[in-house]
């Protein structure tokens, strides 16, 4: 259980909630608010309490705030960075770095912040997006569930091996070609714009662009919290006593704030911002009547002998947003836009300087359920409505900062370590979606991405959807600490289904990927994908009750033409993916041309059950530990 001082931002942001439910286009009410002593543990406050000045210097200002402490995407690298001290030719710049430097820059201004993009980015920044490899849309026709139609977007995995850099007409000169299939006589050709990352790297940067954004966003909240103390010369002293820098935080841009207090007590310093604001103000545009009211909260534990290598603490933020437009499952709540309460909470502990554990989770909640927001870990794993995400990972930031006011070149990062990301889409959902990622401490940056689903973010021991290995035996993977791991796939989703065939199958799709230092994408080596499958209940291609006349037919290569139509499911001369007439396992020697190949859990005589985690393990990874 996380020390009871760290929920004691938390507390804060439910209270300040409250208070701001009652008029969305007032500024939100935070003269009640403060933040109180610690009840029990550590050191009692000495008799004369000790005042400590923040300075934009490392010397003070990095003792009192989570130095290095940034949320990206393991395989998020920005382009070769020549400009940057220290770093080599042509070198690739980790977006870790990047944020990094970003907030630090904010915590040792040397004039007031500029905020105004900070709180854009908190209030606009809660979404993702999908990768065009990821879950397209899909025509088929004669499904043997049943019918013909289109697959929903979202819900097909990893179904192109690289994200298309510019989407393009297979007919209009493009410049890429993929080859499915691997024999030469079976070989078809799917042709798209020139390729970006491997699908999977594309796909967890997207989803993770706005808890980035979000996290950075808070973190540069609460470090302009600092500089302003710094820049006016305050004081924090050591016995809890909050000092209102509020005025301050006013003067330095158009958002207005109601509280912004920043005070320390011998265990952990708090921070605590509730300020309001309007579309128009943000954006230049929109309407002024869509407003925002925005809490933002930290309680940071240094460690007194390593202030800046070791620390531990809990983020929070929640935005009640008057005219939501993401969508809401809420009870009355009729269609949006509509009030709603994003809300995100980050659990950080560095116990080294080369071991760094977070988690963001991130989801957004009714008003009337916002209140219950959050737990000592961070945010509540129930009540939420609509899309949940969590990431978790534990990894070497190694984050050396020297003290010298220029940032740019005083961050080296390495990224080796794993990485859980789970997402849901709505809170009925039975299952999340997965991807489990473990990084090598090699250069050039390379490591291994699985994807699949996995249990329910929220407890799920009383929901029928309970996973379950070969044996009978049930998963002992724990959903409540957030951190999800990949069990299993759904090839048919959304699809037809044949009746009574169970559609979760003990497969994962894999791919190993490695950062090209020419073209700065990752790129899958040969043989480094297992993805393709059929849109079936079995995840394999099957004839069942179908002729030559009528078969089973989708559009693999996305053109929204019937260019896969073949006149015998079982010639290999005239089927460009494989014998997909023929019901095969994995393995088989029907699919030696590859026609599918997703890593199977029954790996040569080592049956690994339902629980595809375990296989995962067998590969060298293993999940990451909640803070």
């Amino acid at each position: 259980m996380r020390p009871r001082y760290l929920l004691l931002a938390a507390t804060v942001a439910l209270a300040t909630l409250v208070a701001m439910q009652t008029a969305f286009a007032q500024p939100p009410v935070g003269g009640g608010v403060f933040l109180p002593l610690v009840g029990s543990g550590g050191s009692a406050p000495p008799a004369s309490p000790t005042p400590v000045s923040p300075t934009p210097s490392p010397g003070s200002a990095e003792q009192i705030f989570p130095s290095g402490l940034a949320v990206a995407a393991p395989f998020n690298v920005l382009q070769p960075q020549p400009a940057v001290a220290g770093a080599a030719p042509n070198a690739f710049l980790p977006a870790y770095r990047a944020i990094a430097d970003r907030i630090r820059a904010a915590l040792l201004a040397s004039t007031a912040v500029p905020i105004t993009s900070a709180v854009r980015s908190l209030v606009q920044g809660s979404g993702g997006g999908r990768a065009n490899c990821y879950g397209p849309q899909l025509d088929y026709a004669n499904h043997p569930g049943g019918g013909s139609g289109q697959l929903p977007g979202g819900d097909l995995g990893i179904w192109l091996e690289y994200e298309p850099q510019l989407w393009s007409d297979p007919n209009n000169s493009p410049s890429y070609t993929q080859t499915l299939g691997l024999g030469t006589t079976d070989a078809y050709t799917l042709t798209y714009g020139s390729p970006g990352h491997a699908c999977s790297v594309a796909q967890l940067n997207g989803l993770m662009r706005g808890i980035e954004a979000q996290s950075e966003a808070a973190l540069t909240l609460a470090a302009a919290l600092v500089a302003q103390a710094a820049l006016s010369g305050t004081a924090v002293l050591t016995d809890g006593t909050p000092v209102d820098l509020t005025a301050a935080m006013n003067s330095s841009s158009g958002i207005v704030f109601s509280q912004a207090t920043l005070s320390r007590t011998e265990e952990a310093i708090y921070y605590a911002l509730v300020l309001s604001t309007d579309e128009q103000t943000l954006t230049g545009g929109g309407s002024a009547a869509h407003t925002y009211g925005v809490t933002v909260t930290l309680a940071h534990e240094p460690d007194s002998s390593a202030p800046t290598e070791r620390y531990r603490g809990l983020l929070t933020y929640q935005i009640l947003d008057s005219d939501y437009r993401g969508g809401l499952h809420c009870p009355s709540s009729g269609p949006p836009p509509s009030p709603a309460v994003p809300s995100g909470s980050l659990a950080y502990h560095r116990s080294s300087a080369t071991d760094l554990k977070v988690q963001v989770r991130q989801a957004t909640f009714c008003v009337s359920d916002a209140a219950a927001a959050f737990t000592s870990e961070g945010l509540a794993l129930a009540g939420w409505s609509d899309n949940y995400n969590a990431f978790t990972a534990n990894f070497d930031p190694n984050a050396a900062f020297t003290e010298t006011a220029t940032v740019s070149g005083t961050l080296t990062t390495d990224l080796a370590g794993t990485y859980a990301f789970a997402w849901q889409a709505g809170n009925g959902d039975g299952y999340s979606r997965v991807f489990n990622v473990g990084v090598n401490d090699l250069s050039p940056i390379s490591g291994e991405s699985y994807f699949g689903f996995g249990r329910r973010i929220q407890q799920s021991s009383s929901h029928s959807y309970v996973l379950t290995d070969t044996a009978g035996v049930t998963s002992t993977l724990r959903p409540d600490d957030a951190v999800l791991a990949v069990e299993g796939m759904f090839c048919n989703w959304a699809g037809p289904s044949t009746g009574g065939a169970v559609r979760f199958q003990p497969y994962a799709q894999r791919q190993f990927v490695r950062l090209n230092e020419t073209s700065g994408f990752f790129e899958v080596p040969s043989g480094g994908s297992d993805i393709r499958y059929a849109p079936t209940d079995s995840c394999l291609y099957s004839a069942t009750g179908y002729n030559n006349a009528v078969d089973f037919w989708y559009d693999r290569t996305l053109n929204r033409v019937r260019d896969e139509v073949y006149t015998d499911p079982l010639a290999e001369s005239d089927n460009p993916f494989g014998d997909r007439g023929v019901a095969s396992v994995a393995g088989a020697a029907n699919d030696a041309d590859g026609a599918f190949d997703l890593m199977d859990s029954v790996q040569a005589t080592t049956d690994y059950g339902s629980v595809v985690n375990l296989l995962i393990h067998g590969r060298g990874y293993d999940l990451p530990e909640a803070p």
